[in-house]
């Protein structure tokens, strides 16, 4: 089972190769964050409608890149596993200034979290297959030193 229910509606993206996987790859690598997120909910909402799945987010509405509240709010609108780990990884980060690791099974999920994470604040790295060597490494030194920005490292599922 998915982390959320509306990647169904955004099947391209499950294929490392496609135009659409690239696209999102692209706005993740530029910290586009909002971008992202709000591209995302345009594929689903537009994949939804051609479905005649009526109301998949509030309305069909896609919310402005402008409010990181309201696309959170949205993406996670049908999954409570994404808005469990979300007040997990908060209580975690922000609350008990905790270092945090999150596994994930698909590296596009890997960038939906980090992405969300990022929206509010909650700083996140991704270790992504793509990425060469030492970027790995760098990211990894960070979050084993102390007083560093990274609260969370997300490394790719083996």
């Amino acid at each position: 089972m998915s982390i959320n229910p509306l990647l169904y509606f955004a099947k391209e993206i499950h294929d490392a190769r496609s135009a659409a996987s690239a696209q999102y790859r692209q706005l993740f690598h530029k910290q586009k964050y909002e971008d992202f997120v709000h591209a995302l909910l345009t594929n689903i909402v537009h994949n939804a409608i051609l479905k005649k799945f009526p109301n998949v987010i509030y309305n069909n509405t896609v919310p402005p890149k402008t409010n990181s509240r309201l696309l959170l709010t949205a993406i996670t609108s049908r999954s409570p596993r994404l808005r469990t780990l979300f007040a997990a990884i908060a209580n975690q980060v922000v609350i008990r200034r905790e270092k945090a690791l999150i596994f994930c099974q698909h590296p596009f999920k890997q960038m939906l979290v980090a992405s969300c994470l990022n929206l509010v604040s909650i700083r996140t790295r991704a270790l992504l297959s793509n990425m060469d060597a030492s970027a790995k490494d760098k990211i990894v030194r960070q979050f084993n030193t102390r007083n560093q920005p990274a609260d969370v490292k997300m490394p790719a599922k083996f």
